[in-house]
């Protein structure tokens, strides 16, 4: 990205003071793509190995799991 320019034209969007916040912004703009792309890597090498467990994100975004109900315990 740093050999496109981009880092530049961002921070040159942004008042001079604020170059550094410019350029910390085009870094993060310019990973997205690698982490995404990284994310779905690990899911597809997890999946191939059989590997289980519960990711962070789940917890926030997966909905919670209904336990059945114990129908012995009815007297």
């Amino acid at each position: 990205m740093d050999k496109t320019g981009f880092y530049d034209w961002v921070t040159a969007l942004l008042p001079q003071e604020y170059a550094g916040s410019g350029l910390m912004l085009g870094i993060m703009i310019a990973m997205t793509p690698g982490f995404f792309a990284w994310k779905h890597y690990n899911r597809w090498v997890e999946k191939k190995l059989n590997v289980t467990g519960k990711y962070y994100e789940d917890g926030f975004y997966k909905q919670p799991e209904k336990k059945p109900k114990d129908e012995s315990s009815s007297d």
